[in-house]
């Protein structure tokens, strides 16, 4: 949930749980619903993943360490982001700001 969703911090009671569970006892989904929600929960899932075949539009991001002299490529700014454990808007600041390779498709960090 958002953060402006407007249940937010708020609980259903019990007697409204009861209610809404006993109104969805018995009934079934059709094999076609089934599918339609099978398909919209894999592609949920896979909004994570840093496969880029899952993220066509993702930017690589090269991030290069500058004690070890080392770089490393990520699929996404996400991937970049949880390899780092950083939050995602310092990366996404970074670049909105003009850095250097803002321009091209894959971001360096």
């Amino acid at each position: 949930m958002s953060k402006n969703h407007p249940f937010l911090g708020k609980t259903r009671s019990e007697e409204f749980k009861t209610k809404i569970s006993n109104t969805l006892k018995g009934k079934t989904s059709s094999e076609e619903t089934k599918k339609k929600m099978s398909d919209a929960w894999l592609r949920h899932s896979q909004k994570g993943n840093s496969n880029s075949k899952n993220q066509p539009t993702a930017i690589k991001i090269e991030v290069t360490d500058l004690l070890l002299n080392s770089k490393t490529v990520y699929d996404s700014i996400n991937a970049a982001t949880r390899a780092l454990n950083i939050n995602s808007g310092i990366i996404s600041k970074y670049f909105n700001r003009g850095a250097p390779g803002s321009a091209t498709t894959t971001k360096t960090l």
